[in-house]
């Protein structure tokens, strides 16, 4: 019962700080609700990706803690993810595999849908006026590489 306690808590700490550093790292002006525009898809993709780790244990036998968020309140995630338990041991190999994909594979699921609503959210802005924003405003952060798959989605949904 006190594990399921410091759960929530962490769970709760985790939202926050990731609603704060969504809020400190946007545009307030452009987007008055940022701190929860950031924070709930990254926390249903973190959720997720460990539901499946656990999903999957519990379907192969494999006894396991729910999720434990960590909560780190400064730029750029504001956590540093979620992690599960495993308190047996695995019965195959086949196991071993399923449980490590099925992680990434909810994950990724999840990410998809939150990457194609937050572009059709997004308003278009020159990079110029917009990186002058940042330096201007928030020197602190820094720049972090499209993956392909977002330059991909972004082409074909904004252009």
């Amino acid at each position: 019962m006190a594990m399921m306690i410091v759960r929530i808590i962490l769970l709760v700490a985790t939202f926050a700080t990731t609603f704060f550093v969504g809020h400190i790292t946007s545009n307030t002006e452009l987007y008055p609700y940022a701190g929860l525009w950031y924070s709930l898809p990254l926390m249903g993709i973190l959720l997720g990706h460990e539901m499946g780790h656990y999903l999957t244990c519990r379907y192969y036998g494999v006894r396991a803690t729910l999720p434990i968020f960590i909560p780190l309140p400064l730029p750029p995630f504001g956590t540093l993810g979620a992690v599960i338990m495993m308190r047996s041991r695995m019965p195959h190999r086949r196991a071993i595999f399923d449980i490590g994909l099925a992680g990434p594979l909810v994950g990724f699921l999840l990410s998809v849908p939150a990457i194609i609503i937050g572009l059709y959210l997004s308003k278009t802005m020159d990079s110029q006026s917009l990186m002058g924003y940042y330096l201007a405003n928030k020197p602190w952060l820094f720049e972090i590489r499209e993956p392909i798959l977002f330059q991909w989605l972004q082409n074909t949904i904004i252009g």
